[in-house]
């Protein structure tokens, strides 16, 4: 018996491996439904293979230096590939051979990264940290899975889109439409007529390569969704490696990581509490945004929970796990700093930046600070000045490099410092409701650590997050996101850097001479599943909930595209050149159907209001003149009006009917200025500009 059970614990990372693989493989085929799931999966693992062989070279001193190089390789191969196609892509060169010869050039140049050296602070990695890495990349299949198959689901009644995937996911969407046409330098805005794509949209080069080569074999949505799911393993396996650091046992990774992925926030038994207190169904939670309690409910600043990273965000996800990362490879060198530890950081950091820049600017104030703690204990002054200079210039290249993209508007201002006005309302309760929990878990693994005397390494990491991300919620602001992004990126990144410490506390609890601390441990793991469960149990019910067609603050709960609205879409992005201006009336269609054409019509609008611009300002100008011109008084001057606007097809829908009721009729008395293009009972496509009025002599 007791060599069968050793020979049982032998398979059991094998097995659950296994099932992992099967499980996330599984996922990825309900996106897509097709054999082409298997493409996308070889092209994924070929784009992330540079950043593998790039950090196994790294660490190649070190007997994990695989392990290393897998968990971590994956964020800065993607990277890395996508820096090498962007030439390629600005030129106009938009081969599908490329998304084999990139891949292939950078694993080339990758083998030449230099070593780290001995005397690194890297864990060992083993069979039970195998078992505990599938346990806890099962959560990618548990938590996107039932949500991702109802995206885009075909109902009898139309086409269906759960909120929140309205918001990031659709984003997302009109950026890859627009990237992928491939035109030649910069992409042009699909929100406005005269300005380029002020976005950081390097992340998006992959999936816009596939998406033209595919030639819409797999809807764009479907493939977006088949990326994130490998996003999210990537994500999960850079987690384990961050909390490894500092947790070392495997049992207490996996804990630490599972607790704040999973268990940060008591906003849904909060909700649930409230409820009952005021003797109203418990069902209307579904009418919740569960994790965003503390805004709705006590006007604070939200933060989100990392299941929602990755349910919506695989650029967030990207862009954390290379600027965290870099913060690992600090940490790694602390106790003999080096300079190629910064260098590998500097480039860590930059690309985290091109990716995803706001979370990149956040832990490059970590990385200073733990370098210079670094340098100050090691008195190594020489060393600190040519690591400075070993960082600065990849990040340098990086700044040059967005400023040279354009990823922010020509004298646009990203940030504001300034006391934040959520966040400073409730400065104690805010906090407290969205990450109580796991505060209290930090703050008992603080006082372990000190009564036992441990090295400060292991507290390095998540105090200085603390106290970034605390400065940050309370005194920064981006521009134009209602005040509440910086919530949002602080937040994730408190839970990411607080997974280690918080497995730690369990293990040390847990693992006490004191029996009495095992029961402590015990309970308080117990306590914390308990008071914070409901929270995610709802997020993730309420996020695949087609039923509910509610209204919530000025956008459906669910959005339906109806079928002839499909139809019209779909005609429109194959039966319109694609650089076609094809608009809507953006006032009325905001915030429900913000990016009903660049998402769904793959097609750019002259003006609209997108979420993710800023400076709004100039959308919103450009958007009330797109309303003037419904509003027109005759048809010569909303001629005129789409001529200044340059607009190649004017829509009126569902939206542009109850707003605007006679501008159909007003439209349909002058065809010799708006010939119909397209027409159903509910939408008509009219052509407003010549080319298109000759496209339709030509095709008609």
């Amino acid at each position: 018996m007791a060599l069968l059970s050793a020979r049982s614990r032998s398979h059991a990372p094998v097995v659950a491996a296994t099932a992992s693989f099967l499980a996330v493989a599984a996922t990825a085929w309900l996106c897509v439904a097709t054999w082409r799931v298997a493409w996308l999966v070889a092209v994924g693992l070929l784009w992330v293979a540079p950043g593998v062989i790039a950090m196994a070279r790294a660490f190649r001193e070190y007997r994990s230096r695989w392990a290393m190089a897998f968990l971590l390789g994956g964020p800065f191969g993607f990277a890395l590939s996508s820096v090498g196609l962007l030439p390629f892509w600005l030129l106009g060169v938009r081969s599908g051979f490329l998304l084999v010869a990139v891949p292939l050039a950078a694993s080339v140049l990758a083998w030449l990264t230099p070593s780290l050296g001995r005397g690194l602070d890297v864990p060992r990695y083993g069979r039970r940290d195998l078992l505990a890495l599938a346990l806890l990349i099962l959560l990618v299949p548990l938590v996107v899975a039932r949500p991702y198959s109802q995206v885009g689901k075909d109902l009898p009644e139309g086409r269906a889109y759960r909120a929140y995937f309205t918001a990031d996911f659709v984003w997302a969407m009109a950026v890859v439409s627009e990237v992928s046409k491939g035109d030649g330098g910069l992409p042009a805005n699909p929100f406005h007529v005269d300005m380029r794509l002020h976005y950081y949209w390097l992340a998006h080069l992959l999936p816009s390569l596939e998406y033209r080569t595919l030639q819409r074999e797999v809807r764009l949505d479907h493939l977006l969704l088949a990326d994130a799911v490998m996003s999210g393993v990537m994500f999960l396996g850079f987690l384990y490696a961050l909390g490894k650091q500092f947790a070392r046992g495997a049992a207490a990774t996996l804990i630490g990581c599972v607790v704040t992925v999973l268990f940060t926030s008591p906003e849904g038994l909060y909700a649930l509490f409230d409820l009952w207190r005021q003797d109203r169904p418990l069902s209307l939670v579904r009418y919740l945004n569960i994790d965003a309690v503390s805004r709705w409910m006590f006007g604070a600043l939200p933060i989100d929970g990392l299941q929602r990273v990755l349910l919506y965000q695989p650029q967030h996800q990207i862009g954390y796990a290379l600027a965290c990362t870099a913060l690992l490879v600090m940490v790694q060198q602390v106790r003999r700093p080096r300079v190629g530890a910064a260098a590998l950081a500097g480039a860590l950091l930059g690309c985290g930046l091109l990716v995803s820049t706001f979370s990149a600017l956040m832990v490059g104030i970590m990385v200073g600070g733990i370098s210079s703690i670094a340098i100050v204990h090691a008195r190594a002054w020489r060393i600190g000045i040519v690591q400075a200079v070993a960082a600065a210039v990849p990040i340098a290249a990086a700044v040059w490099l967005s400023r040279a993209l354009e990823y922010v508007a020509a004298g646009g201002q990203l940030i504001d410092i300034t006391p934040n006005p959520l966040a400073t309302r409730h400065p104690i309760s805010g906090p407290l409701i969205s990450i109580g929990p796991v505060l209290l878990v930090l703050a008992l693994g603080a006082w372990l650590w000190a009564r036992r005397g441990c090295a400060y390494q292991r507290v390095l990491v998540p105090g200085i997050a603390l106290v970034v991300c605390t400065l940050f919620y309370f005194f920064v602001d981006v521009r134009d996101h209602q005040d509440v992004y910086v919530g949002w990126r602080a937040g994730h990144l408190f839970f990411i850097t607080s997974g280690g410490m918080v497995g730690w506390t369990w293990w040390r609890l847990t693992h006490a001479a004191a029996r009495r601390w095992h029961s402590v441990g015990l309970a308080s793991l117990a306590v914390a599943a308990l008071v914070t469960l409901p929270t995610v149990a709802i997020d993730l019910y309420n996020t695949q909930d087609l039923t509910n067609r509610q209204m919530a603050a000025g956008f459906p709960w669910t959005l339906v595209l109806g079928h002839d609205e499909v139809n019209a879409l779909r005609w429109i992005a194959t039966q319109t050149p694609t650089d076609a201006r094809v608009q809507v009336e953006a006032l009325a269609r905001d915030p429900g159907t913000w990016a009903y054409i660049p998402a769904f019509a793959e097609r750019r609008m002259s003006g609209g209001l997108p979420i993710s611009m800023i400076p709004l300002r100039p959308y919103e100008e450009i958007s009330r003149r797109v309303r003037r011109l419904y509003e027109a008084p005759d048809a010569e001057a909303a001629f005129r009006q789409a001529e200044a606007l340059r607009i190649d097809v004017l829509v009126v829908g569902g939206e542009e009917n109850k707003r605007h009721p006679n501008f159909r009729a007003l439209l349909d008395q002058s065809p010799q200025m708006f010939p119909p293009l397209y027409r159903t009972r509910n939408i008509t496509l009219y052509a407003t500009s010549g080319r298109m009025r000759a496209w339709m002599h030509e095709h008609h």
